[in-house]
Parts: C-alpha cells; structure tokens; sequence
C-alpha cells in the first residue's frame, strides 16, 4: 500500500496524496455530494498538489449526490488538478450506477472502474507508462 505524504480530513471526506503522486478522495458515510461539498474538494485539491495528478475515489456506504452534481462536477473538472480518475465501487450496484453515470457525463480526462484500490493503482501506472 502507498504511504500518506499529506492529507486533508473534513466532515464529508478524508483526501490524500499517496507518495507515488496519486491522489485519494475517500467519502464517509451517508454523503450527498452537493455543489458546497465540490467546490471544497476543489479546493482541497489545489491545496495537496500544484499539477495535474490521478485521482482514485472510494467510499464508504451510502454515497449520493443531488440532481446538479454532475453538472458541476463537469465544470469543477476543467479546474481541478486532475488528469486521470478511478473510481472503486464494492458492489455490483454500484459499478452499475458508475458505468451509467459516466456513459452520460463523459469525463475530460481518463477514467476507469474497478473494484479495489490495488486495481485502481495498477490500471493508474499501466496509463502513466503508455503515455
């Protein structure tokens, strides 16, 4: 597993730079993700790195998000320090949900899904040396 280099705990989420340059959004449980808590991730993003990186994004159970989500989340993406992004699911639920969510708010950069953060780490590096 990758060391926390610097982490950032607030009441939604726990976000993290691991040493190998990557950046991880863990969401607590029972969170709507709303345009406040976006506009704070922005901004905690900017605050543990200064150039685009891959993010991987976990939760724990029950994560939602408001209508206008993925709207904003659209906008804040052209903002954000980000330049690939995994999302770990836990359940076949929630691959589903992704993989309709992604389908129709077509991300900027790189994307991909999988089902644990080893996996996540592994499809990041593949990406990072094919480019």
């Amino acid at each position: 597993m990758n060391h926390v280099i610097k982490s950032i705990e607030t009441d939604f989420a726990i976000i993290s730079l691991l040493e190998n340059n990557v950046g991880h959004v863990h969401f607590k449980s029972n969170i709507e993700i709303d345009e406040n808590i976006q506009l704070q991730l922005l901004e905690c993003y900017k605050s543990i790195t200064n150039e685009p990186i891959p993010f991987i994004y976990s939760s724990d159970e029950f994560l939602s998000s408001t209508i206008n989500a993925p709207e904003i989340a659209r906008t804040i993406e052209l903002q954000a320090p980000i330049n690939m992004k995994v999302l770990v699911v836990q359940n076949l639920a929630q691959r589903i949900l992704a993989k309709f969510y992604y389908k129709k708010y077509q991300p900027v950069n790189p994307y991909t899904i999988c089902s644990n953060i080893e996996d996540a780490l592994n499809w990041i590096n593949h990406r990072r040396y094919i480019h």
